[in-house]
């Protein structure tokens, strides 16, 4: 079931950063700045992994893709545990965003052929 390449999935890395750079926009109503600065941690998280991983979009090609794919399946779990973690998961709209963005991440991992960059 892994058919997604690795450069549509580096297109995708990339788009979610911008998704997590922006979101704080939305969930300002909410007053969580906890949440709020966790969306900006991701964005520079990912991006940084994204920049540095071995695949087509990579730049600095370090991390190999297989270990990109793993730092994204924790990082799909911490993104679901977040609200809880966080202090924030009595706010709907900020626990919502981060249990669907966990789970769409964890569905990107399901899908991707890990070893295509390789």
């Amino acid at each position: 079931m892994n058919f997604l390449s690795p450069r549509i999935h580096g297109i995708l890395d990339y788009l979610t950063v911008g998704v997590f750079a922006l979101a704080p926009m939305s969930l300002q109503a909410e007053g969580s700045q906890v949440a709020m600065l966790s969306c900006w941690v991701v964005a520079g998280m990912l991006l940084l992994v994204s920049l540095l991983t071995r695949y087509p979009l990579g730049a600095l090609r370090v991390i190999p893709f297989p270990t990109h794919g793993s730092i994204e399946f924790f990082m799909a779990a911490g993104l679901c545990a977040l609200p809880w973690l966080g202090g924030f998961d009595n706010l709907p709209m900020s626990r919502t965003f981060f249990l669907g963005a966990g789970m769409s991440l964890f569905s990107l991992w399901l899908i991707t052929d890990y070893r295509g960059a390789e």
